[in-house]
Formats: structure tokens, C-alpha cells, sequence
């Protein structure tokens, strides 16, 4: 038998946290926390090995309503800090009702899963994925710009924001973001990034009409 390669993955998990999130975030929770038990259950049948999983999780509110609306817990090594990964996950709280019913601010939230180190696996075998779940639709960059308490580094635009995701940090050839969110078109959607590069999507407004096996092996997808 061929001797298996080295895998490392860094996964970021974009989570809005809003109200409209209450019946959905355990299921996410416990999704994210028995990743690492899953992929490597998965990944042992493959012809790769894993070496190194991170998880990174990122939580985004709204900022007409919070100080805070974008929260960044930085990336753990598992298994070695899954208790950290589940006393964050342990105490997410949905009680932000946004401002404007139905938004909230995911395209913020994916401008800052941008800007961590990941893993360098431009000469190794490996993956650096983002996934994001919101019911709600993104606010546009520029509605929140003025908010006193709204950071000073996000991009001004789509445009700019697309060019962060396809010329930033990330290894071009081994980075994928996974939307599972409402795409329903129109002027203010997630619906224009079904088309940047290594970009795939799940319209869904409810993540739980899908299993939880479903979700994993669309993350691992060309990968089990």
C-alpha cells in the first residue's frame, strides 16, 4: 500500500449569531465541534493522512447594534484545544435582533476570515476552506461605514472585498468559501459571489434540511 500524504486544513466558520439564527445554532455548534472526530474518519479512507486541522470561528451580528458585531476566536489546533473550540460554541447567544430585518453583517465578517495567517501549503497537501451560515443577507459594505464604532480596515465595496478573497493570503489553487445562505437575487444579496473563483453554494434558509454528513463531505469535497 502507497504510503499516505501529509493533509493540513484550516477551516474558518463564519456563524451569524443574529435572532433569525436561534433554531439553527446548535445544530451549527455541534457541527463544528465534531469536525475534527468527522474529517478524520473520512480522510482515513483517502490517500491522504491528517496532519494538521485549525478551526477558526468567526461570529457577525449586526453593527447598528452592536459595538462588537464581528468577533474573530482566532485559529485552535485540534484536537488539542476542541475544549476552547466548545466553550465558544457552548455560549453563542442569538439575541441581537438586526436593524434592518433579514441583513446583518456576513460580508464584514468574511473580510475579516481573510486576514489571518493560514497554513502555508503552497508546497504541501492541504486545504484552506471558509464556510458561512446566515439566514440573513449581507448589509451592503457601504451601510455601515459611518457607524462610529465601525472599523476602519474593512473594504469599501464588493469589488474590493472580491479582490481580498482572490489575490489576498490564500493559496489560489487550494482555498474554497462554501455559502450555505439565502442567494435570493437582488441589489443587496449573497447571490454575486455564487460567481468569484473556488467559490460554491447551498441556497438554503434553514442549514438544518441538510445532515450534518451532507455538510462534511461538501467540505471535504475531491478531498474522501
Amino acid at each position: 500500500m502507497a504510503e499516505k500524504k501529509d493533509f493540513y486544513f484550516d477551516l474558518v466558520v463564519c456563524i451569524d449569531k443574529t435572532f433569525s439564527m436561534f433554531d439553527q445554532i446548535n445544530f451549527i455548534s455541534d457541527f463544528v465541534n465534531g469536525f475534527y472526530d468527522s474529517a478524520k474518519n473520512q480522510i482515513q479512507n483517502s490517500i491522504t493522512k491528517l496532519q494538521q486541522l485549525r478551526i477558526r470561528v468567526i461570529t457577525f451580528t449586526d453593527y447598528n447594534q452592536e459595538d462588537n458585531a464581528v468577533e474573530d476566536f482566532g485559529f485552535l489546533k485540534m484536537p488539542e484545544q476542541s475544549g476552547e473550540l466548545y466553550s465558544i460554541l457552548e455560549n453563542l447567544s442569538t439575541n441581537v435582533i438586526c436593524k434592518h430585518r433579514g441583513y446583518s453583517n456576513g460580508l464584514e465578517a468574511l473580510s475579516v476570515a481573510l486576514e489571518k495567517d493560514f497554513v502555508d501549503v503552497s508546497s504541501k497537501n492541504g486545504r484552506q476552506a471558509l464556510i458561512i451560515f446566515s439566514k440573513n443577507k449581507p448589509l451592503p459594505l457601504q451601510e455601515s461605514k459611518n457607524l462610529p464604532n465601525y472599523p476602519t480596515n474593512m473594504p469599501a465595496t464588493l469589488q474590493e472585498l472580491k479582490d481580498k478573497w482572490e489575490n489576498g493570503k490564500l493559496e489560489k489553487t487550494k482555498k474554497m468559501l462554501i455559502l450555505f445562505c439565502d442567494l435570493q437575487k437582488g441589489e443587496n444579496s449573497w447571490y454575486p459571489l455564487e460567481r468569484w473563483d473556488k467559490t460554491m453554494t447551498i441556497d438554503t434558509e434553514d442549514i438544518t434540511e441538510y445532515t450534518q454528513d451532507f455538510i462534511l463531505e461538501t467540505i471535504l469535497i475531491d478531498i474522501i
